[in-house]
């Protein structure tokens, strides 16, 4: 279902790895649930938008409540949605310290083991260089932190890795 909504990413988390979230409570009662960022934190996007209520049709569609076929919602030339999974402690990179954060990659980037991710400057000591973080292993920015003030201990980055639809689907 979640390709009805023509996502660029199709992210599977561990329920271990965050809490309180609205699919949680609802896989709790037994539900098969999807959720989705379409936007940041506490905002929005257009395009975030733009997929939430066009996805919301195409599910319409393709169980035949409303009458239409599918649409694309991303453009035609966009390759199909890449299927990630970060369901495993070490994805999920902690941050050393309370700092300012300067990401150097978007989400959603195909990073290599060691590459620059962002660095943490520590404002309150203009002496110390800043504290670059590189990826610990190959694969996508699953999710990034979104303020510019991560306190020790919160998740910085995810680095997810890719699966195969079939894999998921079987």
């Amino acid at each position: 279902m979640s390709r009805l909504f023509d996502p660029p990413f199709v992210l599977i988390y561990a329920s271990t790895m965050a809490s309180g979230l609205l699919t949680d409570e609802a896989e709790a009662e037994g539900k098969i649930t999807l959720g989705g960022e379409f936007g940041g934190g506490e905002s929005s996007s257009r395009f975030g938008v733009m997929h939430a209520y066009e996805g919301l049709w195409n599910v319409l569609r393709h169980y035949q409540l409303v009458d239409g076929a599918v649409t694309r919602i991303r453009p035609a030339d966009a390759p199909p949605p890449k299927l990630i999974r970060a369901d495993k402690l070490d994805q999920y990179i902690p941050c050393p310290r309370d700092a300012v954060w300067e990401p150097v990659v978007d989400p959603g980037a195909a990073v290599q083991a060691g590459e620059l991710i962002g660095r943490l400057h520590d404002f309150a000591d203009h002496s110390l260089p800043a504290i670059e973080i590189r990826s610990p292993k190959e694969g996508y920015i699953g999710m990034m932190h979104l303020s510019a003030r991560p306190r020790k201990g919160q998740t910085l980055f995810v680095i997810a890795g890719e699966l195969d639809w079939s894999e998921a689907e079987a």
